[in-house]
């Protein structure tokens, strides 16, 4: 097969908590990419790419029909059903990739050598994109390709982070900037004989700008942990979604002075919650962030997710599952004292409304956001 060069158009499927993602040749690069005597198969596209929305557990993908109208690019062509087989990290901000450095990981990943002719048997070599990086790893077995973007994964992060039910998905998913990802190549292999090659490659492209994880072909999605990395190169390299890891936990002083001030414009601006509260629509999320006390008679700040707001209490549920809170996980339910509030946030169409403090860790992590503890 030619080499083709791919063009992502996005839709949310809301119904099941999906975003498809159609690559479609771009006849104009038809004779682009390596030939000649000796040289290896040909890059090949993948036809379809489910792309979850983000949830901690597998949903099940949906046929074309109910996607939501602001994500949906213009002219978009019908969704076909058969997933990519993918595994996709969501980054804080671009990061540059080179032909060199993924030669590089794929010598790590697989401790082959691999060149950059065409003629190789392993080879690293270019598929050209005016606005994406793109790259062909090519092996007797297996065909990878390696896909780095400077833009979010999905049209609109915090639109798409706002239907996600879960507090520390919510940031990673608003705050991303960029993605790499490592997608099987044709389907010479089936999905369980290809993951350990994507996993091995994934592994070597890991690091701290990367904030989430998704596979692609069955919808799971996870925080980003150095942990990963070996079951990567293990095994089971899927086991990485079915452990809960937890963003960072960022220890704050107590003279920072623009963690203070942005904690004074959330409480001075407090009645903007408030009122949006009182005239919520079905889908609006509303979080506050507030201390627990933990088994060290020091505090833990976390998001809850605001299910009755009084005048002097907040009863919600953890929007994360604390570090150093025993007893208290995800989807607990809690109570705090409107007192206690250090900042909140909610959603509002597409944009999140609030988030002081979260905006001042996310500058000083390049990006990323995180739970804070002070």
């Amino acid at each position: 097969m030619e080499p083709s060069i791919f063009l992502a158009i996005f839709a949310v499927i809301v119904g099941s908590a999906t975003v498809l993602w159609w690559w479609t040749t771009d006849p104009s690069r038809k004779n682009a990419g390596p030939s000649g005597p000796g040289a290896p198969p040909a890059p090949q596209a993948p036809s379809t790419r489910v792309v979850p929305v983000p949830t901690p557990a597998a949903a099940p993908t949906s046929g074309p029909g109910a996607a939501a109208a602001a994500d949906v690019a213009p002219n978009s062509p019908p969704a076909r059903e058969k997933p990519l087989v993918s595994l996709v990290a969501l980054l804080s901000k671009p990061r540059p990739l080179s032909q060199q450095q993924v030669i590089a990981a794929a010598t790590r990943a697989f401790k082959l050598t691999f060149f950059d002719s065409p003629n190789a048997r392993c080879a690293v070599l270019p598929v050209p994109h005016p606005q994406t990086t793109l790259f062909a790893v090519v092996m007797p077995e297996i065909q990878l390709g390696v896909v780095s973007c400077s833009h979010p994964y999905v049209h609109n992060p915090a639109a798409t982070a706002a239907r996600l039910p879960v507090g520390y998905l919510k940031h990673v998913m608003a705050t991303h900037g960029a993605w790499i990802s490592i997608d099987r190549m044709g389907a010479a292999l089936d999905a369980a004989t290809a993951y350990p090659y994507i996993a091995k490659l994934f592994a070597e492209m890991l690091g701290p700008d990367c904030l989430g994880v998704l596979a692609t072909e069955d919808s799971r999605f996870n925080v980003y942990s150095p942990a990963m990395a070996d079951i990567l190169r293990g095994p089971d390299p899927l086991a990485i979604f079915s452990q809960q890891y937890q963003l960072p936990l960022i220890h704050v002083q107590p003279q920072d002075a623009e963690m203070r001030a942005a904690e004074q414009e959330a409480r001075e601006r407090w009645g903007e919650f408030v009122a949006a509260f009182a005239r919520r629509k079905q889908g609006q999320n509303f979080s506050v962030k507030a201390p627990l006390p933990t088994a060290d008679a020091g505090q833990e700040f976390v998001w809850i997710e605001v299910r009755q707001l009084h005048p002097d209490r907040i009863i919600g549920a953890l929007a994360n599952t604390p570090i150093n809170v025993p007893g208290k996980q995800f989807g607990d339910a809690v109570q705090v004292a409107v007192d206690q509030v250090e900042d909140w946030m909610y959603t509002r169409d597409r944009d999140i409304v609030g988030g002081f403090t979260v905006k001042v860790l996310a500058a000083r992590r390049g990006g990323q956001s995180a739970p804070s503890g002070e």
